[in-house]
C-alpha cells in the first residue's frame, strides 16, 4: 500500500516556493523525499488568523472507497467523472505554533482513500485565550461519481454531499448534514445537528437510515418511488407527503409504519428532539 502524509508544517507569511514543499512517500520498505509541483503551500495573514492551504490528486477505481475523519471543520464532498479523489484542504489557526502542530494525513490505494486531521495526542487546550484555540481543517473533496462514502466522521464541523451515486456513510457529533443527489445505500447520523438529504434515485435493493438526536431530519425522495417506512421521534412531530398515518403517544412519542407505492426500499428515520419530515421532490 502506498501511503502518503502530507504533512504541513509553519511556513513565513508569504507564498512558498515549490522547493520548501515535501511529501513524505512511503513505498514497501523504502521511504523517501520528494519534492512535488502537485502540492502548493502557503500561509497568509486574514485579519488576526493564519491560514495554509494545499491540493492534491490520489488515483481511485470507479467504485473505489472515499472515507475522512476530521475534528474542527467543515467537509464538501462533490463528484467528476476521473478516476481520482482530489483533496482540497484550508488550515486555519490564530498562532503559526497552532498551525503546524496539526497535520493532514493520506493513505490510498487502488481502491482506498483514507484521510485523516492529526492533532498533538499530549496537546491541552486550556481555553484561556484566542490565540491557543485549535486549529481547524475545513475540506472539498472531488471523488469519482460511483465512489463509495465509506466514512465521513466529523466532530465539529458540517457536511455536505452533492451526487454521490455509490454508498454514503456519514456520522456528525456537532454539525449539519445536506446531502443531494443520492443514488446508493445511505446511512446519516448527527448528534446535535438538523441532516437534510435528497435521494435520487431509491433502488428497492438499497436502504435509507437517518438518525439525529438533536435536530430536524428532512428526506426528500423521487416522486414515483416505492419504499417501506419506519419513522420515529421522542419530541417531535411527522409530516409526510404521502397520507401516511401517523400514531401519537399518549404523552410523548410520535410513530408512522407505511408503505410508499408498492413498497420496496427501507427507509429508517429516527429522531430525539426534532422534527421529521418525507417529502416529494420536484
Amino acid at each position: 500500500m502506498k501511503k502518503v502524509a502530507l504533512l504541513i508544517g509553519t511556513m513565513s507569511l508569504a507564498v512558498a516556493t515549490l522547493a520548501d514543499n515535501r511529501i513524505r512517500v512511503a513505498n514497501g520498505h523504502a521511504a523517501t523525499t520528494i519534492k512535488t509541483s502537485c502540492v502548493e503551500t502557503y500561509q497568509k495573514a486574514k485579519g488576526d488568523e493564519l491560514t495554509e492551504t494545499f491540493s492534491q490528486t490520489y488515483p481511485l477505481s470507479p467504485t473505489g472507497r472515499v472515507s475522512i475523519a476530521n475534528i474542527n471543520g467543515d467537509v464538501h464532498i462533490n463528484v467528476s467523472d476521473q478516476g481520482f479523489v482530489k483533496v482540497d484542504a484550508v488550515k486555519r489557526a490564530y498562532s503559526r505554533e497552532r498551525l503546524s502542530e496539526v497535520n493532514v494525513e493520506v493513505e490510498n490505494t487502488a481502491d482506498s482513500v483514507q484521510i485523516k486531521t492529526r492533532y498533538p495526542e499530549d496537546r491541552n487546550y486550556n481555553g484561556r485565550n484566542h490565540g491557543d484555540s485549535w486549529a481547524s481543517v475545513e475540506y472539498t473533496l472531488t471523488i469519482p461519481r460511483r465512489a463509495r462514502v465509506d466514512g465521513a466522521e466529523l466532530v465539529n464541523g458540517s457536511l455536505d454531499i452533492n451526487g454521490v451515486q455509490g454508498d454514503v456513510h456519514a456520522s456528525l457529533v456537532n454539525g449539519t448534514v445536506k446531502a443531494s443527489g443520492l443514488g446508493g445505500e445511505v446511512k446519516l447520523s448527527t448528534v446535535n445537528g438538523s441532516v437534510e438529504a435528497n435521494v435520487a434515485t431509491l433502488d428497492g435493493a438499497k436502504s435509507v437510515t437517518v438518525n439525529s438526536v438533536n435536530g430536524a431530519i428532512t428526506l426528500f425522495i423521487p416522486p414515483g418511488a416505492g419504499a417501506d417506512v419506519k419513522a420515529s421521534t421522542l419530541h417531535g412531530p411527522i409530516a409526510n407527503d404521502f397520507g401516511l398515518k401517523v400514531d401519537d403517544g399518549q404523552y410523548v412519542g410520535h410513530n408512522l409504519n407505511g408503505q410508499i407505492g408498492s413498497g420496496g426500499a427501507r427507509i429508517r428515520l429516527n429522531n430525539v428532539n426534532g422534527a421529521i419530515a418525507i417529502i416529494t421532490a420536484k
